[in-house]
């Protein structure tokens, strides 16, 4: 991480998501964004997936969709990505992507991305009960939800703001 502290950078708050079923393997993603009154809204559809690597997407899709250095704090109901940043990825990564139990780290490639991304922001991500009373963690959801009917596309993405969604919400 660079040097500059946290109190010189913009602070973006951000609540990610990602859904995948395991009949068929489909999955979805998920992130909100928000800065000051601003929200944005990204989610798309993932092919061959992962509960686990849709989660991980969504990280990596809100954090690569920032452009400038910023004070970035994450909300997620997903323990495996919370704990992976805060407890689980540099023990990894300095034993060559060999969990402690000898066993290779499963989505390596995702944690590479999620790494190079942490380093770019001044990340902190916290865990949230996924369908509890977090409004924007269930906005997260429902649009995680909305990804799969994506997933024939293999990575199409949508992004809304805040008045797509208003606007779809409210029409007649």
């Amino acid at each position: 991480m660079k040097s500059d502290g946290p109190r010189k950078l913009p602070v973006i708050s951000v609540w990610t998501d990602g859904s995948a079923w395991t009949g068929d393997r489909r999955g979805g993603w998920a992130a909100v964004l928000k800065h000051r009154q601003r929200v944005k809204v990204i989610y798309g559809g993932l092919w061959d997936t992962t509960s686990q690597r849709a989660e991980l997407t969504a990280a990596i899709k809100a954090l690569s969709s920032i452009r400038k250095r910023c004070m970035v704090v994450m909300v997620s109901d997903s323990q495996y990505l919370v704990n992976g940043l805060n407890q689980w990825v540099d023990g990894w990564a300095k034993r060559g992507w060999v969990k402690a139990d000898g066993d290779p780290v499963l989505n390596q490639d995702l944690w590479k991305k999620l790494l190079v991304l942490r380093e770019k922001h001044y990340l902190k991500i916290s865990w949230v009960k996924g369908h509890a009373d977090d409004e924007w963690n269930i906005c997260a959801d429902y649009f995680a939800g909305e990804g799969r009917a994506l997933s024939t596309i293999d990575n199409q993405s949508i992004e809304l703001t805040v008045d797509d969604i208003m606007q779809a919400r409210y029409k007649s």
